[in-house]
């Protein structure tokens, strides 16, 4: 089982604590475990666009002939999932520091945007 380092807030006013913690392997969720997907460029084309496009094109991209390697898994086909604990303690800790991390990236995103 692959491991990751991961920030543990305690509470009461600690310090942060990095830990390696273990996350099992995922079916990729952009890909669905292909390790491949459709052009993100013909993401929401009609079927419009398809008729003024030449003939083939359609049977072209619908058997991947333009498909990417999957942006998500880079063709692992799996990505790592979420960390598992044994311990609700530790779980707890990390969920608090995953909140943390994310309202101090939302509140830089505010200041960036607003702030000139």
């Amino acid at each position: 089982m692959p491991q990751i380092t991961a920030w543990f807030d305690y509470g009461n006013n600690s310090d942060w604590v990095e830990k390696s913690v273990n996350v099992p392997w995922v079916v990729c969720r952009r890909c669905s475990g292909e390790g491949h997907h459709g052009h993100p460029a013909f993401d929401g084309t009609t079927q419009e666009y398809w008729d003024q496009q030449e003939p083939g094109d359609l049977d072209d991209y619908m058997s991947g002939a333009w498909d990417v390697t999957c942006e998500e898994c880079h063709g692992r086909r799996v990505i790592p999932g979420e960390p598992e604990f044994d311990d609700p303690v530790e779980e707890a800790a990390y969920e608090r520091a995953w909140k943390r991390i994310v309202y101090d990236r939302e509140v830089e995103a505010m200041e960036l945007r607003y702030c000139v």
